[in-house]
């Protein structure tokens, strides 16, 4: 890869498919003008002036979500998102790993 030039982002799908970054520039560019609109994480006004990424909201693209809900999230709040997932994906892996998910299934439902 060139210097300057960026990876292929993982995260940048919509219902399934891999979208090219100039189709998801476009989706933020059509987003941006219509802010402030509410953050589906914490339901506060997005703002122009404020840091967002698009968000998938529903399922997650993690667990093979192939969702068209794409939306503004603060960026502080999708990566809250990300990070509660990744950490319940790691706490189900080790459950499965060492056999607790069969003796106490309840371990896998998540935190109420």
């Amino acid at each position: 890869m060139a210097v300057g030039q960026r990876a292929p982002h993982r995260n940048r799908v919509i219902a399934g498919r891999a979208v090219t970054s100039e189709t998801w520039k476009q989706l933020r560019q059509r987003w941006q003008e219509r802010l402030p609109t509410e953050c589906p994480r914490c339901s506060l006004l997005i703002q122009p002036w404020d840091i967002w990424d698009l968000d998938h909201v529903g399922e997650p693209v993690a667990l093979g979500g192939r969702t068209t809900d794409i939306r503004p999230a603060h960026r502080a709040c999708n990566q809250r998102a990300g990070g509660e997932l990744t950490q319940a994906m790691r706490q189900l892996g080790q459950a499965v790993a060492s056999g607790k998910a069969a003796q106490r299934p309840w371990l896998l439902l998540p935190p109420p």
